[in-house]
């Protein structure tokens, strides 16, 4: 069966489709920089946030279904509260060397596998043909603060943590790589 997700106007394409863990809401990220939230699987419209103004590259739900995490091109990372449909918090950091940073994927990984306490991961890489590293980030779900940054050689392109939020995997842009790394303290696991 499909769908056509619709709205008043006509939708640009939509990048990053992402449905909650519950399963009761749908949450798409266009090129347009527009957030959609839609119930789950009647798809009736919930919200529609003019969250970004370039492309959202993704979306991401907390395990606990409360937020959402957008992030685009326009390099900002920005966490939504479902229930209210606003901005609750913008996550942000201070890059060494005033090197320009765009985030390219975000994650919520689980403690323990307990869906009330989680933790946030974002993969970040240098704007432009110099070569400082990526990073590889851990933020606190509360503050939504850089509990620990990791530098990564390298473009980044993919960002995985596993199920019970253990290990966090990250996919390199060029040569194929990839790294495990144990969620709680960014250590390499596997390589």
């Amino acid at each position: 069966m499909y769908y056509f997700l619709s709205s008043s106007t006509p939708e640009p394409y939509q990048k990053v489709v992402r449905i909650s863990y519950d399963s009761k809401l749908l949450v798409t990220g266009g090129d347009d920089g527009i957030l959609r939230v839609w119930t789950f699987p009647d798809l009736n419209a919930v919200h529609e946030i003019e969250a970004h103004n370039k492309e959202i590259d993704d979306i991401e739900i907390s395990p606990d279904n409360s937020k959402a995490v957008s992030i685009s091109k326009d390099g900002r990372s920005l966490v939504w509260d479902f229930k209210k449909g606003k901005k609750h918090a913008e996550m942000g950091w201070d890059p060494p060397g005033k090197v320009k940073y765009l985030y390219k994927r975000i994650r919520f990984g689980r403690i323990e596998g307990d869906a009330k306490r989680y933790k946030v991961f974002t993969i970040s890489n240098p704007v432009g043909a110099s070569k400082p590293p990526a990073f590889l980030h851990r933020w606190d779900p509360k503050s939504f603060t850089i509990e620990q940054s990791l530098e990564v050689h390298g473009s980044l392109s993919a960002l995985a943590v596993s199920d019970n939020g253990n290990f966090v995997a990250t996919g390199s842009m060029f040569d194929g790589t990839v790294e495990i790394y144990t969620a709680f303290n960014l250590m390499v696991k596997i390589i």
